[in-house]
């Protein structure tokens, strides 16, 4: 084991502990499952980021964007920012993508204006969502391999009532559509687990992950506070998620803060989930293929403080749940975390 200083930046009272880094025992060597950590950059920029995601072997990349971002007025398409081409980069370092195009994100759907009065399950919202799709995996250079397709963020948080089967139409009409065309792609979309699959909405989870080719899932194991949980009840719920999916699974994101003014956490407790991590991502290879881990870097103050006016929330276990996600720090120092996947990861394969 290696033995690293660590310590809460959030609380300058709190003394350095000794943490010693776990040297996973007999791990399971990577094989076809893949791993990414979404590329949150720090003080640095990308480049840096990039050059330590290549560290812990990288081989996915997820684009998270909103509809609204390539069309904003009916069937006319743009990339302003030209991210669509710039996806050849990850092709020329042998990774492939992952696109979630939001027709829902989080907290609210981001279709276009004319689109917005229209049930889900409408022919024209079905034909402009397709045909947005068509138009974006025809842009994106020959070389790039897209992995999957994710049709929303996080759904449940937006649908209720009757929505549940408006969508399900549409997600059974547009995947139908789409794989006479791309029938390589996986196709799904994104619910959570805490509170949804685990909750009152099972039911309704179960039936999307069932017109999906794979359950996309993203895991916070955290109460309603932003309070982390305890590994005891986190290996309990996933247990659980085993038990009620059928299909593969990907985790689409994972996230532990650090954070221990509000969160109830640490760099110990996030280093120690992570290690936990793996550990049963290899009891469980068949089953979880992908695996993405949210995020490299801390953001800052100001980006947290964006986010938490986007999610509609700026209170303080908010906003530092947001904050400490990271495995490094916004400086690009790394956190302990960083250093316990670096050696599980590297154990396996990744490297």
């Amino acid at each position: 084991m290696i033995t690293f200083l660590g310590s809460c930046s959030e609380d300058s009272n709190e003394t350095d502990t000794a943490y010693e880094i776990q040297v996973p025992e007999n791990p399971f060597q990577k094989g076809k499952r893949k791993i990414n950590i979404s590329p949150s950059d720090g003080v640095s920029g990308f480049s840096t980021t990039f050059a330590a995601m290549q560290e812990v072997g990288v081989e996915l990349v997820e684009l998270n964007l909103e509809w609204t971002y390539f069309e904003s007025e009916e069937g006319v398409y743009s990339d302003p920012q030209g991210l669509l081409q710039a996806v050849g980069f990850y092709a020329d370092n042998d990774i492939d993508i992952g696109i979630s195009l939001a027709t829902i994100n989080t907290v609210k759907r981001t279709d276009p204006p004319y689109l917005n009065d229209l049930p889900y399950n409408h022919p024209q919202y079905i034909l402009s969502f397709t045909s947005l799709m068509e138009w974006i995996l025809e842009t994106i250079p020959d070389k790039v391999t897209v992995d999957y397709i994710s049709l929303g963020n996080e759904i449940n948080y937006v649908l209720q009532g009757d929505q549940w089967d408006q969508f399900e139409i549409f997600m059974s009409e547009s995947i139908t559509h789409l794989k006479r065309l791309y029938p390589d792609i996986k196709y799904g979309a994104k619910t959570t687990i805490t509170d949804s699959l685990l909750g009152d909405e099972v039911d309704q989870i179960i039936s999307v992950i069932e017109l999906s080719d794979v359950a996309m899932l993203n895991y916070y194991p955290q109460d309603n506070q932003f309070r982390v949980h305890d590994l005891e009840l986190i290996e309990e719920q996933l247990d659980r998620v085993l038990d009620l999916v059928d299909s593969k699974i990907y985790f689409t994101e994972i996230g532990f803060q650090s954070g221990n003014v509000h969160c109830n956490s640490s760099e110990e407790k996030q280093a120690e989930f992570y290690h936990w991590l793996f550990k049963f991502w290899d009891d469980h290879h068949s089953k979880i293929e992908f695996v993405q881990i949210n995020w490299m870097h801390d953001i800052s103050d100001q980006t947290s403080q964006f986010y938490g006016e986007y999610y509609g929330s700026t209170d303080g276990p908010f906003l530092e749940y947001l904050g400490t996600l990271g495995l490094k720090n916004h400086d690009e120092s790394p956190k302990l975390a960083w250093e316990q996947i670096k050696v599980d990861a590297q154990a396996r394969g990744w490297k």
